[in-house]
């Protein structure tokens, strides 16, 4: 078995072997931005035409106004409707991408196969329908997961603002729901992970539920040894990533560069998301592919 540090060192090799790939998911990347624009257009222009209703430091009238705005106007149902169709037609995209980076990435992986766009839309069109099963099954999941403490904190703050008739229930709902919370993290990350393997094995070509029994036993073999080593390579991206989100934020402070630090933070933002689009399954293919 390779330790941590070889795995992300032969994962990284295999990206320079494929790096049309990076540039690929790059312009997805520019397509995701592209289409959120008019989509919170449609929405907040209602907000922005409504901006007078608004006006004065009543704060009686500004509470209607956003109950009338918001709820009575049926603003609401516009901006589901549109939250719903980005994310279903990224849903879409999402699964043909992971299937081409995948694909690609396993085509390197067995016979050193290069890049190539005619495979790449192939691949994506070949794993889509599991991939979009798989994504559904687990995104269900995360949600019920999420859910219930959400419900009971949700409640606990509902007891509060009801008065002092239900406020005996603040304490042990609101305890309740920070109590479930803890193992319902340590859920969602066993969760991502394993969809996560899940995506290598579907896409290697074994079935879909084959694919999720091998995924949770190779996620538990060796005490754990891909379910730690994935966590550990979050966590250090994280930290990397908000040691990074820090230097800019004080940058982008400094009087007159500060919106060009903006444009470069943002940009250093599009490029990592791009980056661990590609490299995180090349992880995953690293740790399947061993010997």
């Amino acid at each position: 078995m390779k330790p941590f540090t070889q795995v992300m060192q032969d994962s990284w090799e295999r990206n320079l072997k494929v790096w049309p790939l990076f540039a690929w998911q790059m312009g997805i990347e520019v397509l995701r931005i592209v289409t959120l624009i008019p989509c919170l257009l449609i929405v907040f222009i209602p907000l922005w035409k409504s901006k007078a209703d608004f006006a004065g430091a009543d704060w009686s009238r500004l509470s209607d106004s956003l109950v009338k705005l918001l709820w009575q106007s049926g603003w609401w149902k516009l901006a589901l409707a549109m939250f719903l169709l980005y994310m279903v037609w990224w849903l879409i995209i999402e699964a043909l991408v992971n299937g081409g980076i995948f694909g690609r990435l396993w085509a390197w992986a067995g016979s050193k196969e290069g890049f190539s766009f005619k495979e790449y839309l192939r691949d994506g069109l070949r794993f889509f329908l599991p991939l979009i099963t798989l994504h559904l099954m687990t995104t269900a999941i995360m949600l019920l997961v999420v859910g219930v403490p959400a419900f009971l904190i949700g409640m606990a703050g509902a007891s509060a603002r009801s008065g002092a008739e239900s406020g005996a229930a603040i304490l042990p709902l609101l305890g309740l729901g920070l109590l479930v919370a803890i193992p319902a993290g340590l859920v969602l990350a066993v969760v991502a992970v394993w969809w996560l393997v899940a995506r290598g094995y579907i896409t290697s070509g074994h079935p879909f539920s084959e694919s999720l029994r091998l995924s949770f036993r190779k996620c538990m073999a060796d005490k754990g040894r891909v379910f730690w080593g994935l966590n550990l390579m979050f966590l250090l991206l994280f930290v990397g990533l908000m040691v990074v989100s820090m230097v800019f934020g004080i940058l982008q402070a400094v009087p007159l560069v500060g919106v060009l630090f903006s444009v470069v933070n943002f940009l250093v933002s599009t490029v990592t998301t791009a980056f661990l689009a590609v490299f995180v399954p090349s992880v995953i293919v690293t740790y399947l592919d061993e010997k």
